[in-house]
């Protein structure tokens, strides 16, 4: 049964990877833990592009090229950013002219 061209069937990400790669004659590099409990319904669309981008948004993450015919899946990296005011430890008044900022990834 289908509806608007999906599947309702959900099926486990990683056959649906396997399915992809025969199709298109591509290989998908991912770490497993990272999509073994997910299930998503089989893209229904012909051409690889709208397949990838249709993935990315079903699994929650990124699909990049790499090399030929290679597609590596991975988190996005979130970054953070960080700001304060330097305070006088006796007074606990900020000290003027003194901020910081800093960021990080991961």
């Amino acid at each position: 049964m289908s509806f608007h061209g999906f599947s309702q069937v959900r099926l486990p990400v990683e056959e649906v990877l396997s399915n992809l790669e025969q199709k298109f004659d591509i290989r998908f590099s991912y770490l497993d833990v990272n999509l073994e409990d997910k299930k998503i319904q089989s893209p229904p669309f012909g051409d690889i592009i709208t397949n990838l981008l249709y993935l990315e948004t079903a699994i929650g993450y990124s699909i990049k090229p790499s090399g030929n015919k290679n597609y590596v899946i991975t988190s996005e990296p979130k970054e953070y950013w960080f700001c304060g005011i330097i305070s006088d430890s006796e007074t606990d008044e900020p000290i003027p002219g003194i901020m910081f900022s800093a960021s990080t990834v991961g």
